[in-house]
């Protein structure tokens, strides 16, 4: 069942990396949509920037980064003769990102407190922890293969993520970032 596969991913007890195949891609792709909407509408880029504008850079970059990732590790995994499908690799991915919505109270708290912010920096680390030993553990690799599978996957992520941000800034939908005033002298 997915609330229980998700669940022990939370307690750290991943599955086989194919048991995860059975979930249909309409589902996954449903809860993926769900938490980059939520993220959108809690996290916005800038106040000048519209709700809409948000939203969508948020789906879009979400989709274009779980996709890109899913892509690497399936190929990193084939690296050591694991094999496995890519639907497999993506919702592994996608049900490892459960665990960010609980940002969205720390957001939230966190205009009213500065310690709600800094709260934030474990949930980051128990989110990568998670999608460390899911990808470990479930594809029957080595940590240390998995840790660098990451860092190789999130410079990736971050670069498509910037090129996305760099296209809306093309579009008109993003301001031009400033460099602040210089002081008079």
């Amino acid at each position: 069942m997915l609330l229980t596969d998700i669940l022990d991913l939370l307690k750290l007890q991943p599955k086989p990396l194919s048991h995860y195949a059975q979930y249909s891609l309409t589902t996954t792709l449903g809860i993926a949509l769900f938490i980059s909407l939520v993220l959108g509408l809690t996290m916005p880029i800038e106040p000048s920037v519209s709700t809409g504008v948000n939203l969508a850079l948020a789906l879009i970059s979400m989709l274009i980064v779980i996709t890109a990732v899913a892509v690497f590790f399936k190929f990193w995994l084939s690296r050591k003769e694991r094999v496995f499908t890519l639907q497999a690799v993506f919702n592994l991915i996608v049900f490892t990102g459960v665990v960010d919505l609980l940002f969205v109270p720390l957001v939230i708290l966190g205009e009213t407190s500065d310690i709600f912010l800094y709260l934030q920096l474990p949930l980051i680390a128990y989110s990568l922890l998670i999608f460390l030993k899911a990808i470990s553990k479930g594809g029957e690799v080595s940590m240390g293969y998995t840790v660098g599978g990451t860092v190789i996957s999130f410079i990736a992520a971050f670069a498509l993520i910037f090129m996305t941000i760099l296209i809306f800034i093309a579009l008109g939908l993003l301001p031009m970032p400033t460099l602040p005033p210089m002081p008079a002298a």
